[in-house]
This record gives C-alpha cells, sequence and structure tokens, in this order.
C-alpha cells in the first residue's frame, strides 16, 4: 500500500461541488492510497478533506462549533505523544 498526502493552499474563486465560493485563503487536504501487485495498481482511493473546506468558508451546512472542538483520543487505545517513525506493518 502506498500513499501520498498533499495540502493545496489558494484563494477559494469558484464554486466547487456546490461549496459557494468568498474568495478567501483556504487549504484543501487530499489523499491518495494505491494498493500495487506485480508492479500494477490494482486499487486506489481518493480523499478530499471537504468538511474542513466548508468549515473554512463558512458555507454553513454545519455548525462550526461543532467542527472547531474535536476531542483528543484517551484512554489505553490512544497513542502516547511524541514522534512517530512511518513504516511497513
Amino acid at each position: 500500500m502506498y500513499s501520498l498526502l498533499f495540502v493545496f493552499e489558494g484563494r477559494f474563486k469558484s464554486d466547487y461541488l456546490e461549496i459557494p465560493a468568498n474568495g478567501k485563503a483556504v487549504m484543501l487536504r487530499y489523499g491518495q492510497h494505491y494498493q500495487v501487485e506485480n508492479g500494477k495498481v490494482v486499487w486506489a482511493h481518493i480523499l478530499l478533506d471537504l468538511l474542513d473546506l466548508m468549515r473554512q468558508v463558512q458555507s454553513g451546512c454545519m455548525h462550526v462549533s461543532l467542527v472547531a472542538h474535536t476531542a483528543e483520543p484517551t484512554g489505553p487505545t490512544a497513542l502516547p505523544s511524541g514522534r512517530y517513525e512511518t513504516g511497513a506493518v
């Protein structure tokens, strides 16, 4: 499995997927995930963080306070704070 993560930055000048443009600076997180077998891509998945884009332009489709206050994971399943190396699992 291969994963790529990007952040696009720019001004939101035109409506996108019925999200109304507001001309403000925005960031759009974008991820691509690929499964490769025998040198060929057999599965691909693309993720766009549209909820965060809607929050940034305050499109009115969601209450801003619901996304502004996210909870950090706690308990035995939470990872302790610090830096982590990435690698094959």
